[in-house]
């Protein structure tokens, strides 16, 4: 409890490097296609944004409009399909690899529009394709199901968050556990196995009972891979976070106990915990790539990603390579002005140095795999710098998170809940303010 209260302190998720507001070196837009042009058989992990929602969920600090109005779709899948046509007039060989709905709510868009899509994505699917889709199961209708199983859409991630009465009130997200259940009978019926739930732990209404309820129910519905995530409460960010200031939110030790509790409950069942707030069941395509030594975390969270380039399509969306990061616009507005002048809708991004690459490495190694080589960054310090991290690795030593020694560091039982607080030692971007973020624990 003393380590929670010393490091549970505002930082990155670090699902990037750096993280985003550290970008500072934007490159222009043919800095972005060069770039993709250093790879001779461009083979990509699709992103596709789909920024509405038919309802607001008071928790939620990501990227999204609001709107009943599902007529806005077609307007939509117009658009992404121009920016898609942009990227294969200049790469006329792109090849998707894995392709992954997210949002927002990608059913918001009506299966017509779904289908239109993926009818044109489908020439570019590889012979290795792979499919992803975030699912509300509030407004997922079969024919929406029919037309990802008919594209090789495989895996499922469903917005879950907590089963409790009080908690979906508060968060307005009335999804009872009869609705999921008649959801997931017609997904398994369409032999969909690879389904993820995506939990928040430390919501305002949780308690020690009413989340082991929670896990209860999930254990019972036995999906493949869980992602448990803290509340992260950033009101300066999402405005509806301040209505949820009214409630009793739990913080520090009282929220990390939330976790412990849950986690407790699934490894009794056989789940396996990977890197940071994730759970995977043996054989699962995750637990998989945590064992090989190829687990990724990019935006979309953890992933077995295939390609080295990340191609994102939609507002907001953001593409990456090894070297780069971009952005399109954010507002669904300035995103449809640029592609009505046939320009790729890039509005931010950053080139990284080859200390931004040694840092992504030794970072991506923490947050995967739970252990880190640091020679090549070492090498890139001067002598008060390295003098500087070693003392910090000391500190983390002796307060028994870590194993380490001049080239590496192996995390340790005790450090597994301060992944992002060990990633933070290697972060030449940081300062001691990093109020923009939430807090680690």
């Amino acid at each position: 409890m003393d380590l929670i209260t010393k490091y549970n302190r505002p930082g990155p998720r670090y699902t990037s490097y750096p993280a985003y507001p550290h970008w500072d070196n934007k490159p222009s837009d043919q800095d972005w296609i060069n770039e993709l042009h250093q790879y001779r058989d461009l083979r990509v992990d699709l992103y596709l944004h789909i920024p509405y929602c038919q309802s607001l969920c008071t928790y939620c600090g990501c990227t999204r409009t609001i709107s009943k109005n599902l007529d806005k779709g077609m307007d939509y899948t117009a658009l992404l399909l121009k920016e898609w046509r942009l990227y294969k007039e200049e790469f006329p060989h792109l090849t998707i690899d894995s392709l992954h709905f997210g949002g927002g709510t990608p059913t918001f868009l009506r299966p017509e529009y779904l289908r239109a899509i993926l009818d044109n994505l489908e020439g570019s699917f590889s012979e290795s394709f792979s499919g992803a889709a975030e699912i509300d199961p509030r407004v997922t209708s079969i024919q929406h199901l029919n037309v990802l199983k008919d594209f090789g859409i495989n895996r499922l991630s469903l917005g879950i968050q907590d089963f409790d009465p009080l908690v979906q009130k508060i968060c307005n997200r009335i999804q009872p556990p009869e609705m999921v259940r008649s959801f997931l009978k017609d997904v398994r019926a369409l032999e969909i196995e690879n389904i993820n739930f995506d939990l928040i732990y430390g919501l305002p209404g949780q308690s020690l009972s009413s989340i082991e309820e929670t896990i209860g129910i999930v254990k019972e519905m036995k999906p493949t891979t869980i992602a448990l995530y803290g509340y992260a409460h950033v009101p300066w960010r999402s405005k509806a976070q301040k209505s949820l200031e009214r409630y009793k939110i739990a913080a520090g030790e009282e929220k990390r106990a939330l976790y412990e509790r849950s986690k407790e409950l699934l490894l009794d069942v056989g789940y396996r915990e990977l890197g940071l707030d994730h759970f995977a069941l043996e054989g699962s395509e995750l637990m998989s790539a945590y064992e090989r030594g190829e687990l990724k975390r990019t935006f979309m969270g953890y992933t077995a990603q295939k390609a080295p380039v990340t191609l994102g399509l939609g507002a907001s969306a953001i593409s990456s390579s090894p070297r780069t990061f971009v952005q399109n616009e954010k507002e669904v507005k300035n995103y449809s002005e640029k592609l009505a002048r046939d320009k790729l809708p890039l509005f931010n991004g950053h080139i990284l140095s080859l200390r931004d690459q040694a840092c992504s490495q030794v970072i991506q190694s923490i947050m995967c795999q739970g252990k880190a080589e640091y020679e090549n960054l070492f090498n890139l310090l001067g002598d008060i710098e390295r003098e500087t991290l070693l003392g910090e690795l000391q500190e983390l030593f002796e307060d028994g998170l870590i194993e380490y020694n001049a080239k590496s560091l192996r995390v340790l039982e005790r450090g597994k809940p301060f992944l992002r607080n060990i990633s933070m030692i290697f972060d030449h971007r940081l300062t001691k303010v990093q109020n923009q973020f939430s807090k680690t624990v």
